[in-house]
């Protein structure tokens, strides 16, 4: 029976792979038989990174606690133990699986010794820009290969799943001038394209299936013929979503494709970046689709670790770079001459260096500068359609005030709920996101660990703005510290600054997020007194509301509103007796603006 490829059934966001890496380093140099296998996953139970279905209420309480971050490991093997596998070992094997298919690891028990390689040590540097990472390393996974005996060739594989899926967007644009599917449509026909020969095929059954009248009855059909069995066929769709929505991650996060979300935040298509057509055709012209042909697993294993393959037709070649920046550098002056949006100093120094002095390493990294001032142009294009845009606020609150719309998003499609409100109300000098963005400008990923989620600079005061969809008991642990932190090294970064706001915005605020931040402002943390107000959704909404009503009053903003509301409430906040009384406060201050 046939079956849909996939890039990872362990771990759905790939993020979460640097997790799965680091505890893998932790061996390194042993081999990865049976027993280290077990330990491996053991050791991954132990730091949470991976949580099996069955647990006892006394350690489920533990292992929920998020203020520990690390188990006893008798206790993480007692979880493993009560699972009671069939075959311990496989879990391990499983776990490492990705890492392996993505040339981060070689752990492998026939292979011997544990290995970390070149480019695993670049993913785990939170410093190194993941999209390029990714992009090098899907580039050359391939089915099949001499590694795995997964996706064979007797059943149909023969695929560079990244270059085949780039072509097959490229194709159907070029051949229909489609130029963008559904999420659905990408979960059923990109899985499903196993071989490079099948494409023009494959884009054929997805025009069937836009004029089909029963899309269920259709995708049935399709699924069940693709697998050549009925059996099971609902849970089978269902895994292709699930397999299709893996894979989705993996490939925006490279920056080659770039999604259109719906008012939820949820990806509701999926379309070729325009900002890398150039390099798109180069790929194209270089690859095929077709699996390379390797005499032995030696080569392949190379292949995939050696950092520098493959050699891209751009990157050797003096006069191809220069055609693409000078490619972006036109996008850039057609932007800018369109939205009359001013560029700042360093981006007018960039985009007059001459290309022909540059070598091709500075080429290189000259493209890279250019698309950055581009996401920039973009970044400030939506800035500009956002800003005072009261009828997308109005979208954004009625996400935020239903509880029902709350389990659909996820962590960056919330970050980019609230750093678009910011936005709207926008009379800031600057407003920046950390998330992940794709050259669009759209989110991708949210904010890594070590940074705020926004930062805003007023002409009288900066702060930090923090979003979680967090509100157990566990907020505190997990949210709240590291904004504490975060706060913290912001005000050291820009010590010019006498006033500073912060924000934290959550479904519901926790007791013990109250009590920490109010203690903060109090008394300090770190020596600084830290001002944080603590919003909880309809608290934040209604603040959007308050300053749409003063916009609307007064025919403009006026930041000073901002930041002397904000510091009535710490100066009441510090007063209180009792941190008990701070959301009760919030409101009553907010109900006082209306």
């Amino acid at each position: 029976m046939r079956k849909p490829w996939s890039i990872s059934t362990t771990v759905r966001n790939p993020e979460r792979l640097r997790g799965f890496l680091q505890v893998l380093s932790e061996f390194e140099g042993m081999n990865f038989d049976e027993n280290v296998q077990i330990q491996y996953q053991i050791r991954l139970i132990q730091y949470k990174l991976y949580r099996p279905m069955n647990l006892p209420e006394d350690i489920k309480r533990e292992f929920d606690d998020l203020a520990i971050k690390k188990i006893d490991y008798k206790k993480a093997k007692k979880i493993f133990d009560l699972q009671k596998y069939k075959d311990p070992s496989m879990r391990g094997r499983q776990s490492v699986n990705p890492l392996n298919k993505l040339g981060f690891a070689i752990a492998k028990k026939s292979l011997g010794k544990i290995r970390i390689t070149e480019l695993g040590r670049k993913f785990l540097d939170e410093n190194n820009d993941v999209s390029e990472i990714l992009f090098k390393s899907l580039l050359k996974l391939q089915y099949p290969n001499p590694f795995s005996s997964d996706f064979r060739s007797r059943d149909g594989f023969d695929i560079i799943p990244f270059i085949v899926t780039l072509k097959f967007f490229y194709l159907l644009e070029k051949q229909t001038q489609i130029d963008e599917i559904s999420k659905r449509e990408f979960c059923l026909f990109i899985p499903t394209l196993i071989n490079y020969k099948e494409i023009e095929n494959q884009i054929n059954q997805l025009l069937d299936y836009r004029r089909s009248k029963n899309k269920r009855d259709f995708e049935v059909q399709f699924v069940s013929k693709f697998l050549g069995s009925t059996k099971n066929i609902e849970t089978k769709i269902n895994n292709l979503f699930d397999y299709g929505d893996n894979i989705l991650r993996f490939f925006l996060l490279t920056k080659y494709f770039t999604a259109k979300k719906s008012e939820f935040g949820q990806v509701a298509s999926v379309k070729l970046s325009q900002d890398r057509k150039k390099e798109i055709e180069e790929l194209l012209n270089m690859f095929e689709g077709k699996a390379i042909s390797f005499s032995n697993l030696d080569d392949y294993i190379e292949y995939m670790t050696d950092i520098t393959k493959p050699e891209l037709p751009w990157e050797k070649n003096k006069n191809k770079l220069i055609e693409m920046a000078e490619s972006i550098r036109k996008d850039i002056s057609q932007q800018i001459e369109s939205s009359k949006i001013a560029i700042n100093e360093y981006s007018k120094m960039v985009l007059g260096k001459n290309l022909f002095e540059l070598s091709e390493e500075e080429l290189k990294n000259h493209i890279n500068e250019l698309r950055k001032i581009k996401s920039k142009i973009n970044e400030a294009k939506k800035a500009h359609i956002l800003k005072y845009n009261f009828a997308k606020l109005d979208e954004h609150i009625k996400i935020l005030r239903n509880k029902e719309y709350w389990k659909e998003l996820e962590p960056a499609d919330l970050e980019q709920i609230i750093f678009e409100l910011l936005l709207i109300i926008d009379s800031a000098e600057k407003i920046e996101s950390n998330a992940i963005k794709d050259d669009e400008g759209n989110f991708i990923n949210f904010a890594p660990a070590k940074k705020p989620d926004i930062e805003f600079f007023f002409k009288e005061f900066a702060g930090i703005c923090e979003v979680t969809l967090n509100k157990t008991q566990y907020q505190w642990i997990q949210e709240g510290y590291p904004v504490l932190d975060h706060v913290a090294k912001f005000m050291n970064q820009y010590p010019n600054y006498t006033n500073f706001v912060n924000i934290f915005v959550a479904p519901k605020i926790h007791d013990n997020t109250y009590y920490n931040f109010f203690i903060a402002l109090k008394y300090g943390f770190k020596s600084k007194k830290i001002k944080i107000l603590p919003l909880n959704f309809e608290q934040f909404t209604m603040f959007t509301k308050v300053l749409q009503s003063h916009f609307e009053k007064f025919n403009g903003l006026n930041s000073n509103l901002i930041l002397t509301f904000c510091n009535d409430i710490f100066y009441s906040m510090e007063n209180l007796d009792d941190h008990s009384m701070i959301c009760s406060l919030i409101d009553n201050k907010l109900y006082s603006l209306f």
